[in-house]
């Protein structure tokens, strides 16, 4: 039987923690949904010092995407859940024009503490090089590559191999699947520090509440001309509270929402749904922890490399280190 079916038989009143705990695996709100925040100040966002827009990545050939190797079932009395998030820059009216719509984006590891006391998220840049695929090769192209050469599975151990723990599930979804969460609850409102203008993209937000509808938060989670990615990963993490206040307000499925995305693509096993339910119920409190492995700290180089464009060569043994301390059990 699939997730999907799976999914569809539980009782009506399990269905919004359900889709809580897809929200939470799928990438639509990367566990937000399961954390209790103060609401309603406006959210400023951290820029580090300004580096150039990087070049895109030249389109590759698509690799096939190799079935799942099945994995045992976490279990929450003695482990944390780890998954990898993934959104992919997927939108067919970019395609039409001769886009790849294979690059990853968006690579966030969420980290579930087995108590569900605590949800860690970690971003690792999109244009991380030299990164190990746990069989003792490298990838030294950009890390947002690598799923179209070599599928999610693959994507999924060399993030793995990077940060030196183990991920036990990986999610994706598409540009597309954004828009359409967004138009099916009526639109989003994020609360902005200051205003964002974004010249490349046509487009700017005023300092605070700002109406956003399927077009526009596309548009906002894509934006990063006017300061950097890793500001951008700050604004995805704006856009994904605002989506997780929405569907809390109430009027909404959010299990049906999420299992109607044609872009979803994720390694989850129908029989782990509930163990993922239980951890759901255990993390109603959690406390959200945000870090982008950005520059000083969480990079050895940034700056353009030859054929390779505009890259992030990252330290692995501070990215490592951090990711350990996220890890401990209980």
């Amino acid at each position: 039987m699939t997730l999907k079916n799976t999914l569809n038989r539980i009782s009506t009143p399990q269905r919004i923690a359900a889709g809580a705990v897809l929200v939470i695996v799928l990438g639509a709100v990367a566990g937000l949904l399961l954390a209790r925040q103060t609401q309603g100040a406006p959210v400023a966002i951290a820029t580090p010092s300004a580096t150039p827009s990087p070049s895109r990545t030249p389109s590759p050939t698509p690799w096939p995407t190799a079935a799942p190797t099945a994995t045992p079932a976490p279990d929450p009395d003695e482990l944390n859940v780890t998954v990898l998030l993934v959104g992919r820059d997927y939108l067919a009216s970019r395609v039409a024009l001769g886009e790849s719509g294979m690059n990853t984006d968006m690579l966030i590891v969420a980290n579930i503490r087995a108590d569900g006391s605590r949800i860690d998220l970690m971003s690792l840049p999109r244009d991380s090089v030299d990164i190990p695929l746990g069989d003792g090769s490298t990838w030294s192209d950009k890390i947002n590559s690598l799923r179209a050469f070599r599928g999610l599975p693959a994507l999924k151990q060399a993030i793995s191999a990077a940060l030196a723990i183990p991920i036990d599930y990986y999610a994706e979804m598409t540009m597309d699947d954004l828009s359409g969460i967004v138009n099916a609850i009526g639109g989003v409102t994020v609360n902005l520090a200051a205003p964002l203008n974004d010249y490349h993209l046509g487009i700017s937000w005023g300092a605070g509440a700002n109406q956003l509808d399927g077009r526009t938060a596309v548009l906002f989670v894509r934006s990063r001309y006017s300061d950097s990615d890793y500001a951008r990963a700050e604004r995805n993490q704006l856009l994904l509270i605002a989506l997780r206040d929405k569907l809390l307000a109430g009027g909404y499925d959010p299990l049906a929402l999420l299992t109607s995305l044609p872009g979803l693509s994720t390694d989850i096993p129908a029989t782990d749904m509930p163990m993922l339910l239980d951890l759901a119920q255990r993390s109603a409190g959690a406390e959200i922890v945000r870090k982008v492995l950005a520059p000083p700290e969480f990079t050895l180089f940034t700056g353009m490399a030859g054929a390779r464009g505009w890259v992030s060569i990252p330290n692995l043994d501070a990215i490592r280190a951090y990711a350990a301390s996220v890890f401990a059990t209980n």
